[in-house]
């Protein structure tokens, strides 16, 4: 039995940081849609126990996920820096300085607590429909393939810089707290965090406290 997301999240290691950061952008997109229409309300009657499940699993999905694809972001971001493209990279940066600051207050809201009981907690809800607000104008086909496009062009023979996504997916906090700590630099220090993150009381979506089936759906990769 495969338990990845108790070291790393995915069990498939192929590509790099940029190949990661178009996957998890495209995921996203998928559960930006799930969670606007999987939100609970009252003229649901009986049937809304069952959409706290949905809605409170696609959201532990989202800030999983999003933890992923910050990290990836910043190490593309820190290769454009090194190649003197900051102008690509502050794009990059700003968006990320602003994610970090949503996915603590997620962690926070969701550590340790059932999806049927953050599905309608403001503590997670709010913070959640403001990162949706913050990525969206970067989701989707046509926004994501032009983005794509020019990362790959600025990088050219460079990109062999970027870390593997195996490499990305075990050094990504789902709690990321403030940017450019000293401890983050050391990759045994950040392995360590990040592992505490997914053990230190979170329920995973994937975990037997959410549904699973619907956990199942949406992690491609597993």
């Amino acid at each position: 039995m495969k338990l990845p997301h108790f070291t790393q999240h995915g069990s498939r290691t192929t590509g790099d940081s940029l190949t990661l950061f178009g996957d998890e952008s495209d995921l996203l997109e998928e559960l930006r849609g799930a969670w606007k229409v999987s939100r609970p309300d009252r003229s649901m009657g009986d049937k809304i126990i069952t959409a706290k499940w949905d809605h409170g699993t696609i959201g532990k999905l989202l800030l999983e996920h999003t933890a992923v694809r910050l990290a990836a972001s910043e190490d593309v971001a820190r290769v454009l820096l090194g190649l003197g493209r900051g102008d690509l990279a502050s794009g990059l940066i700003d968006e990320n300085r602003v994610v970090r600051q949503l996915l603590d207050q997620m962690y926070d809201g969701a550590r340790g607590v059932q999806p049927i009981s953050i599905a309608i907690s403001p503590s997670f809800v709010e913070p959640t429909d403001a990162l949706l607000e913050l990525l969206e104008p970067g989701l989707g086909q046509v926004q994501l393939s032009r983005t794509m496009a020019a990362l790959k062009a600025a990088l050219g023979s460079e990109r062999r810089r970027l870390r593997s996504a195996k490499f990305i997916r075990k050094h990504a906090p789902a709690h990321p707290g403030p940017p450019d700590r000293w401890y983050d630099r050391i990759a045994f220090l950040l392995r360590l965090r990040a592992t505490e993150d997914r053990l230190r009381g979170f329920p995973w979506g994937e975990s037997s406290l959410g549904d699973r089936k619907l956990a199942r759906r949406y992690d491609h990769e597993l």
